[in-house]
């Protein structure tokens, strides 16, 4: 949906800039881009064709919040086991409102990837029989946690929920966050009205 990449015989053609997405907000030079594209296709392991961002729900949250809020409530109210896997110092108000009930594996809020493999270990067994949301907040970390999962299991889906909840903790880290001026009370009010009405 947001900034993909759709790779042709003929090279490389973007076609993934959303309405109001601007350099700082979630826009990208294709310079930037040809050189991501071409650091990954060696390890991509088969042919480069779409490639989505995971920027998405951020972007929703700040041009489209009542879709980005009804997302959430999707996600709240799915009965699936739930594992969160992210930042030690997310409170667990924030993690009920936008998950409801989940089992959480705290991470280092800093260097993360230092405890990957203690993190991989811990997370293993707590993952479900039955159909498991991993949900991960733990930066760059969480994707390799992710891949070492989807190759384990067959029952997982993975969700990084990216940037946005940094903004959503009042932790201004990106520059979208300030870029847009995103008011992450306001966006919680929402969903709290729309999570209990």
């Amino acid at each position: 949906m947001v900034y993909s990449f759709i790779v042709q015989d003929s090279g490389i053609k973007y076609d993934g800039l959303e309405p109001y997405m601007f350099p700082g907000n979630h826009e990208c030079p294709e310079d930037w881009c040809d050189n991501l594209i071409n650091r990954a296709r060696p390890f991509w392991g088969e042919e480069l064709n779409n490639v989505y961002s995971p920027v998405a729900l951020a972007y929703l949250a700040t041009h489209d919040p009542v879709y980005a809020v009804n997302f959430l409530c999707q996600m709240s109210e799915d009965l699936s086991f739930k594992v969160f896997v992210g930042n030690e110092y997310i409170n667990d108000e924030l993690l009920n409102l936008l998950f409801g009930k989940v089992v959480r594996i705290n991470t280092p809020a800093k260097n993360a990837y230092d405890k990957i493999n203690e993190i991989h270990l811990t997370a293993k067994p707590v993952i479900s029989r039955d159909y498991t949301l991993i949900i991960t907040a733990m930066g760059c970390s969480g994707r390799v946690l992710q891949k070492r999962l989807w190759y384990e299991y067959d029952n997982v889906f993975l969700f990084d929920f990216g940037s946005l909840m940094d903004a959503l903790c009042g932790w201004n880290t990106r520059a979208w966050i300030e870029l847009t001026k995103f008011n992450h009370i306001e966006f919680l009010n929402k969903l709290k009205w729309q999570t209990y009405h």
